[in-house]
C-alpha cells in the first residue's frame, strides 16, 4: 500500500490526505525546529529511508525548513518524487511528479557570496551579500513543481558551495530551490529568520549518501 509521508503531522485536510495512503508524520507535532535543519535532518533520516519513489508521496505540509530539509534528504539516493501539493483555490490535495534528473553540477566560479532567495524579502536588515530572488510574488504555478523548478535551474546554474539559501515564500518554491542546490552541491546553507531576535541565523546541512548512513547506523 501507498504512503504519504509528512514533515510534521499538521494536514490541512487529513481525511483527504489518506486516500492517497497510509500517512507517515516524519517529526512529532509542535517541535518547533524552524532554525534547526540539522536536527530535522537527523530525526528524520530513518524514516524516509522508507520512501518508496514508485509508490508513495511526500506531502509538503508542516513548517517551510522541515518540508525543505526532507525533500533534500531524499533527493540524495533518487532524482524522482511524488508529491502531493495544496491548493488553496479548491482546498484539495493534487499529485505532481518532480524530476530532478535534469539537474547538474555548477562549474561557475567566484568568490563573492550570493543569496538565493526563494521568493521576494521583505525584511533586508542584515543582509550584506548580493541577493537574487527566484520568484516573486503570487506564483500562479505552484501546483507545477517541474516549471518551478526549469525556472530555477536557469538562475541557480550560477550557483556555488558557498552561497546561501534564504527561504521565504510557500514551501513549494523553498523545496524545489533547496532541492537543486543540494543535488548540486550536496550541501544548502539555509539562511532562516530568527523572528524572537529579528535576525538572520544561518544553518549549513550537508547532503551526501556517506553523511546519510553515518546518522542511519548512529554514528
Amino acid at each position: 500500500m501507498a504512503k504519504v509521508f509528512v514533515p510534521e503531522h499538521k494536514l490541512l485536510d487529513d481525511a483527504q490526505a489518506s486516500k492517497w495512503g497510509s500517512i507517515v508524520p516524519l517529526l512529532p507535532q509542535d517541535l518547533k525546529l524552524g532554525l534547526e535543519p540539522e536536527r530535522i535532518k537527523v530525526l528524520t533520516a530513518r524514516g524516509v529511508g522508507a520512501f518508496n519513489e514508485n509508490e508513495d508521496y511526500l506531502l509538503l505540509d508542516g513548517s517551510p525548513v522541515a518540508c525543505a530539509v526532507i525533500m533534500s534528504l531524499l533527493l540524495i539516493e533518487r532524482s524522482t518524487l511524488n508529491l502531493l501539493l495544496w491548493d488553496p483555490r479548491s482546498r484539495r490535495y493534487f499529485n505532481r511528479t518532480v524530476s530532478f534528473e535534469r539537474v547538474s553540477e555548477s562549474n561557475f566560479t567566484s568568490p563573492e557570496k550570493r543569496i538565493f532567495a526563494s521568493n521576494d524579502i521583505h525584511d533586508m536588515s542584515g543582509l550584506n551579500f548580493p541577493i537574487i530572488s527566484l520568484t516573486s510574488g503570487q506564483d500562479p504555478n505552484i501546483l507545477e513543481p517541474d516549471r518551478i523548478l526549469d525556472e530555477m535551474i536557469k538562475i541557480l546554474v550560477t550557483s556555488q558551495p558557498h552561497d546561501m539559501l534564504l527561504i521565504s515564500g510557500s514551501k513549494i518554491h523553498n523545496c524545489i530551490a533547496g532541492g537543486i542546490i543540494s543535488k548540486m552541491h550536496s550541501k544548502v546553507n539555509y539562511l532562516l529568520f530568527n523572528a524572537q531576535e529579528s535576525r538572520y541565523v544561518l544553518r549549513t546541512c550537508i547532503y551526501d549518501l556517506e553523511t546519510l548512513v553515518r546518522i542511519c547506523i548512529g554514528l
